[in-house]
């Protein structure tokens, strides 16, 4: 028997629903996530999961219910924080606090109806990526995206046009740059957007201009 922290933790399951049980304490696993397998993994209570690393999921569905979700929070590695491969991310309703997000080709993101704070960067620059195979599904779910990384400027790369509820920033004297590739995209905004600090930018070098409506 010992104490402490799971380090890398897989859940390759592809037949049965594995619950983390956060109903009767946090966990923390302090080195990765990954989701592998095509069943189901989730969380069932209200305390807190905590990935100290990166967070992959790759296949089947992970959901996070009532429960806090952390990932690499204020991380700068050259993996996001979490990515979405082709595979279903289910929100629930607490805050989330995630480094920097990639909703990857035929992805299904279910954004928590509370906070999703992204307070770091992808290593290449970039905040947010949404790809763009027409095969991808965001569903913002009423609540609010917060971007308050303050170190150095970034992006959010669009691929695709993508409605948000509420979006705020806070990035101190950095940029935020709105940044597509080919063709204009539209980044819809359906509740409030509010920037309390740094600059948005919506074009991004010589590349296309993102319509902010």
């Amino acid at each position: 028997t010992g104490t402490g922290n799971v380090r890398n933790f897989t859940d390759s399951n592809s037949a049965n629903t594995h619950t983390i049980v956060t109903s009767t304490g946090a966990h923390t696993f302090s080195g990765t996530f990954t989701k592998s397998g095509t069943g189901t993994c989730q969380t069932n209570g209200t305390n807190s999961l905590t990935v100290t690393g990166v967070a992959t999921v790759s296949a089947g569905t992970f959901g996070t219910s009532s429960s806090a979700f952390l990932a690499n929070s204020g991380g700068t590695s050259s993996s996001y924080g979490l990515t979405v491969n082709a595979a279903t991310f289910t929100g629930g309703s607490a805050a989330h606090t995630i480094g920097s997000i990639d909703i990857n080709n035929g992805a299904t993101y279910t954004a928590t109806s509370g906070t999703t704070t992204v307070n770091g960067r992808q290593s290449g620059g970039t905040y947010f990526r949404w790809a763009n195979t027409g095969s991808n599904t965001f569903t913002h779910s009423s609540g609010t995206f917060s971007f308050t990384y303050t170190a150095t400027g970034a992006a959010s790369e669009l691929y695709a046009n993508i409605t948000f509820n509420n979006w705020t920033m806070a990035h101190g004297a950095v940029v935020h740059s709105l940044y597509t590739a080919t063709t204009a995209k539209t980044m819809t905004v359906a509740g409030n957007l509010t920037a309390t600090s740094g600059e948005l930018d919506c074009v991004f070098s010589a590349q296309p201009a993102v319509n902010l409506t």
